[in-house]
């Protein structure tokens, strides 16, 4: 039974259907960021919806034309069979849908529901019929709409089924600082890339608990994250001959210490774990 806060969600995405195709108008700024739905302004300057309902409200308008792709995707999915080719197109399938619901956020039921409203209101409109329908048209469009119902009422049963619901609180299996030990790195841009690696094949792998093959995934997925950069200190003189004990790669951090004013700073972009042996190309 739903509580008293998602009722009132409910109405209150209920009451903005009508704005949800709404075009705000562009800023004439250059470069100045996308202006909030019209929708969310309604919502905030009309009824004076405060902070958190006003977000709801514009996490439904702009979430819109995803949900509705990603449910036509899964229509006409097969089921889980031991075959192994269905068994990878399932996995698949659940890390897509997986990953879907992760970017519509904890309330991605509000905005599913505020979708499915929007397609009904349009369902037997897109051809400018009149409001005022003879019967048989009135019989199709109720056909129509009771379509989409069942439609939607099967998606979410197979979201049930692939054990998606609570999607948006799955965490990695292994956090940041385990990654940077493991990859001897530092923290930068790619630790949020593998982490997003690591949910889309822990969606694929839903019984796997070894974080040491989780780790691995990581490593087998590393060029997809960027190249990782470091600093090779030249002491004066241009000594290069620093042995895998005392050069290891470190994510490319611009303050340099005091310490280094003395010697040459070197940056090589790394497709490995390791810098190259050759140290000619570093003079």
């Amino acid at each position: 039974m739903p509580d008293s806060q998602h009722v009132y969600l409910a109405w209150l995405l209920c009451a903005f259907v009508p704005w949800a195709r709404a075009v705000p108008e562009a800023s004439k700024k250059p470069k100045a960021k996308a202006p909030p739905t019209v929708a969310a302004t309604v919502a905030r300057e009309g009824i004076k919806a405060n902070n958190s309902e006003t977000k709801i409200v514009e996490n439904a308008v702009i979430t819109l034309p995803d949900i509705v792709t990603t449910r036509e995707v899964i229509k006409d999915q097969e089921d889980a069979t031991t075959s192994p080719l269905k068994r990878k197109k399932y996995s698949a399938l659940r890390e897509a849908q997986g990953m879907a619901i992760r970017r519509w956020g904890v309330n991605w039921r509000s905005s599913v529901m505020y979708t499915f409203l929007v397609e009904v209101m349009e369902t037997g409109e897109a051809n400018g019929m009149s409001r005022i329908y003879p019967l048989c048209v009135t019989k199709l469009i109720f056909e129509d709409r009771q379509q989409l119902v069942d439609s939607y009422a099967k998606w979410l049963s197979r979201i049930k089924e692939l054990d998606l619901l609570d999607a948006p609180s799955l965490k990695p299996m292994v956090d940041g600082k385990q990654l940077c030990d493991a990859l001897e790195a530092q923290n930068g841009p790619w630790v949020k890339k593998a982490l997003d690696s690591l949910i889309e094949w822990q969606l694929q792998n839903p019984d796997e608990t070894d974080t040491d093959r989780a780790i691995e995934e990581v490593k087998r997925r590393k060029k997809e994250f960027g190249p990782f950069w470091c600093f090779v200190i030249l002491l004066p003189g241009g000594t290069t001959n620093l042995d895998s004990s005392n050069r290891p790669p470190y994510t490319i951090d611009f303050g340099i210490s005091s310490s280094l004013e003395n010697g040459r700073i070197w940056c090589q972009v790394l497709e490995s774990d390791n810098l190259d042996d050759d140290s000619d190309s570093r003079n």
